[in-house]
């Protein structure tokens, strides 16, 4: 991205959710994608008079849940507010919205990056109805409306105004669009329109602490299109700015084809929406009963799942593979407890389990299935009787493929008393010496503090020794000689 060193970018974001329900925020017909124009409407969505709108409990928990998954101070009463505007798109002539007391306020949105958690603190979260659809494309002299998603319920982030690159605020959307699945609330298909981002953006020049004036662009529907749009919206201000002129607040259009941000409008304010309570609907109590119930129903969080994955040693892009899928997070996060070595078990997963189930087209209940022998078995690979790479040969296709009852024990141990017994001690000894004897310049910086070089003499031992030996006692063995002065 090209941009004028003398200015820094400021970005505040406005994510709106499409909640996964199945009705309306305040009226009872269905939400569903795809259906045929209009077929989902009501005289409560259609802003009919005489008409009242009920709220949607579902929409409250829902929106509660993701209040506490943010971090954010959540209100122990709050109220709708009516939004004015006029839209053809917008029946009513209103939207019902949250201004005065959202139910939800500061917190943070966790976002991974390669350097690690990025808190973007948060103005507000917010529960609205969502405005019909205007279709300018079918018709050549006038514009469609279709309704059916008049009314949906709807989320909306507020971010303060922290960001200041572009790849920031994609890895921010991916954020929401993670944890809104890991919840439950939404699919956060952008395509569907369930995951819509408003991007403000201004400049000021670098070093002030002061905001520009803002220009925000409107429903943009992917990641991708978020950063270009950006980019390009960055370079419209700072070509306005060094020819100098001025900034006007304004609503802008993103044209992904020829990557430009056009304005369509000035950009209201507060005081032009004419906010006002909604007189049909009563203050909404919340008890602090009810959020430590919900506080038990979220289940694993992105942020949780990828910070316990890091600490067993998985580099940042192997981690942050794993919490993509919100099934395969959970899945490790309870596996990783069957058994004390929780980095062995990751090992296992990642270098074994994974490429299986990929390959031979399974699911996780493969695994789950045979629980019983995969803790035997990772007992056996901790106990060391038998080598770690005879376990992986020998045992665990055995229990991969036999059936899910299937009890690795007894093969295990006779195993081990077979491989034990199949080299003496002298001839250990006798091998071990001569292996140290080949390499004196690694024995000489093992003695000097390189430990790791003990994998590499553990390792010319069992395959010379045909791996027919208790891996435990080999060590002992090894040790004894590299530790040797003489």
């Amino acid at each position: 991205m090209s941009q004028h060193n003398s200015y820094e970018p400021v970005i505040g974001l406005e994510i709106h959710v499409q909640l996964n329900l199945e009705s309306k925020a305040f009226a009872r017909e269905k939400i569903e994608f795809g259906n045929d124009p209009n077929h989902w409407v009501s005289p409560i969505s259609l802003g009919l008079p005489g008409t009242l709108p009920v709220a949607n409990k579902q929409h409250i928990e829902s929106a509660l849940k993701l209040g506490i998954a943010l971090h954010c101070d959540i209100a122990n009463q709050f109220f709708f507010d009516r939004k004015h505007y006029f839209y053809a798109d917008l029946p009513k002539g209103y939207q019902i919205s949250q201004h005065n007391i959202p139910y939800c306020t500061n917190g943070f949105i966790p976002v991974i990056t390669e350097d690690g958690i990025l808190k973007v603190p948060l103005v507000q979260i917010h529960m609205e109805e969502d405005a019909g659809k205007s279709i300018h494309d079918i018709h050549p002299d006038y514009s469609l409306l279709d309704y059916n998603r008049a009314g949906a319920p709807l989320l909306e982030i507020v971010t303060e105004p922290v960001l200041h690159d572009p790849k920031h605020v994609s890895a921010t959307i991916s954020t929401i669009q993670q944890i809104v699945q890991y919840l439950g609330i939404s699919d956060g298909d952008m395509e569907k329109g369930q995951l819509r981002c408003d991007c403000n953006v201004s400049l000021r020049p670098m070093g002030s602490n002061a905001l520009g004036t803002k220009c925000e662009i409107k429903n943009v529907n992917s990641k991708r299109f978020a950063r270009k749009a950006i980019e390009a919206e960055i370079k419209r201000q700072v070509s306005i700015l060094q020819s100098g002129g001025n900034i006007v607040q304004s609503t802008l259009n993103f044209d992904p084809t020829s990557e430009t941000t056009t304005p369509t409008r000035e950009k209201e304010t507060a005081h032009d929406y004419r906010y006002m309570p909604e007189p049909d609907m009563p203050a909404f109590e919340v008890t602090e009963e009810r959020l430590n119930k919900l506080r038990t129903e979220l289940g694993l969080l992105p942020e949780e799942a990828y910070q316990e994955f890091i600490l067993l040693g998985l580099q940042h892009q192997e981690a942050y593979s794993f919490i993509q899928s919100r099934r395969e997070a959970t899945f490790l996060h309870h596996f990783l407890t069957w058994n004390k070595d929780s980095k062995g078990l990751m090992n296992l997963y990642v270098n074994q389990l994974r490429p299986y189930l990929k390959k031979n087209g399974l699911g996780f209940s493969h695994i789950i299935e045979r629980k019983k022998g995969f803790t035997e078995f990772q007992n056996a690979m901790k106990s060391a009787s038998v080598s770690r790479s005879q376990m992986i040969k020998d045992i665990l296709p055995m229990i991969l493929k036999q059936s899910a009852t299937f009890s690795p024990s007894q093969v295990i141990e006779d195993l081990s008393q077979t491989s034990s017994a199949k080299v003496d001690g002298d001839l250990i000894e006798s091998k071990v010496t001569e292996i140290i004897n080949q390499f004196p310049d690694k024995k000489v910086a093992f003695q000097k503090g390189k430990k790791g070089l003990l994998g590499f003499f553990m390792g010319q031992a069992m395959r010379q020794l045909n791996q027919k030996v208790n891996p435990q006692d080999l060590q002992q063995i090894i040790l004894k000689h590299l530790n040797d002065q003489s």
